[in-house]
């Protein structure tokens, strides 16, 4: 689970981030932050463009990050995702 991304998100800062690992768990591309593809340089300069000339996509992103990690990944849900792992 990549924390630095829910803390982020909590925080309510737009995120970029490579889609590997947990990450595409966390971030939905172009709803709640941009995925990058890893070892690609030019997406990554292609997605701070993108976000530092669109405000108001900034602030949704966030905004849709935030909610996201609020409903998504509370204890609740957490203790839930973990129970069922038990249980099957």
């Amino acid at each position: 689970m990549p924390y630095v991304l829910l803390e982020a998100g909590l925080a309510e800062l737009p995120c970029i981030a490579s889609r590997v690992g947990g990450v595409p768990e966390v971030i939905s591309d172009q709803e709640s932050g941009l995925l990058i593809n890893p070892n690609n340089h030019m997406s990554i300069v292609e997605a701070l463009t993108q976000l530092m000339n669109n405000p108001d996509e900034r602030m949704a992103y966030s905004y849709n990050l935030a909610d996201s990690i609020k409903n998504n990944f509370n204890l609740e849900q957490m203790t839930k995702s973990t129970e069922a792992i038990y249980n099957h």
